[in-house]
């Protein structure tokens, strides 16, 4: 049985208030909005980057790089170019383990480290890729 609207309280305010404060209209209203997880998709999309430590970011940028080298670079004509990448990719993927175990200043050290060597692998694999697409 609903509660008894207070005399000070409007009828609308009331029937509005009493509908959202009531627990299985909040999961219902929440079920409806976020079908498919579209709003918890849509909050990750608005800010990525603040969601993910430092290292997850690296994994994600390191998740990229995998995913673009495995397509198979058909534009990439010297296949000695791409295994370099790959193995600097599988060296960087070698040394998250070790970056995550190190601790305070230590830690920051190797991260920043890592970051610029991802960033690196990064813009020779993207300044390439330009470079190969460009017409002469």
């Amino acid at each position: 049985m609903p509660a008894k609207r207070p005399l000070k309280v409007p009828a609308a305010v009331w029937r509005v208030a009493s509908t959202f404060l009531n627990p299985e209209n909040l999961i219902a209203v929440w079920e409806h909005l976020n079908k498919d997880d579209r709003v918890l998709e849509f909050f990750r999309s608005i800010h990525p980057s603040k969601a993910l430590s430092p290292i997850a970011r690296i994994e994600a940028q390191l998740d990229a790089i995998e995913g673009l080298l495995a397509s198979g670079l058909q534009i990439v004509p010297s296949t000695s170019l791409v295994n370099e990448w790959q193995r600097t990719l599988s060296t960087l993927r070698l040394a998250l383990p070790l970056v995550k175990t190190a601790k305070g200043k230590s830690k920051r050290e190797k991260i920043k480290d890592l970051q610029s060597h991802v960033a690196k692998l990064q813009d020779d694999i993207y300044a390439h890729l330009l470079a190969s697409n460009t017409p002469e």
